[in-house]
């Protein structure tokens, strides 16, 4: 009995450990569409890009990649960002409704890329602005609507968002 419950408690805890990494990003743990960062853009992945929105300049955010469950029903944004002089890494688990086209995040984690200081205070700006998006798939792009009245000048005055843009490179 004793070691059933021990096998049991292993297999528990390797699961939650490969689901949610301690010392990682969060992964999708199946096959998932992979597409790296490329641009801003006002309306269309077709456009030249457009400069960095002042809330992303403001937390020195860089995205880096979304991967995309085949399923068709998660998806995984990748990032990092500059607390005070700490390099941080972000990761968000978004769960997609296909009916509204949003993408709702679920679940985030940030960490020091060196591990010694906390990424919280960052986190927490960067969960506000990511936390529920609109994303359309345009061409060989996916694209996510990312809020922001700093660039009219680009996208013209009635503007309210910008699309960052996703190269789709490859399924995983």
């Amino acid at each position: 009995m004793l070691k059933l419950s021990a096998a049991v408690i292993t297999m528990a805890l390797s699961f939650a450990a490969s689901a949610h990494p301690v010392d990682g990003d969060l992964i999708l743990e199946y096959k998932h569409y992979y597409s790296e960062f490329d641009k801003y853009v006002c309306k269309s992945s077709k456009e030249k890009a457009i400069t960095i929105p002042d809330e992303v300049k403001d937390l020195k955010l860089s995205f880096e990649d979304l991967n995309v469950s085949i399923f068709l029903d998660n998806a995984i944004l990748t990032a990092e960002y500059k607390e005070d002089e700490t390099d941080c890494r972000y990761s968000a688990l978004y769960e997609i409704d296909k009916n509204t086209k949003v993408i709702t995040a679920t679940e985030s984690k940030a960490f020091d890329l060196q591990g010694d200081k906390s990424c919280e205070p960052g986190k927490n700006k960067v969960d506000q602005l990511l936390k529920k998006l609109e994303y359309v798939v345009l061409h060989e792009h996916i694209t996510v609507k990312f809020p922001t009245t700093s660039l009219k000048e680009a996208c013209g005055e009635n503007s309210d968002s910008v699309l960052l843009a996703f190269k789709r490179i490859r399924k995983k």
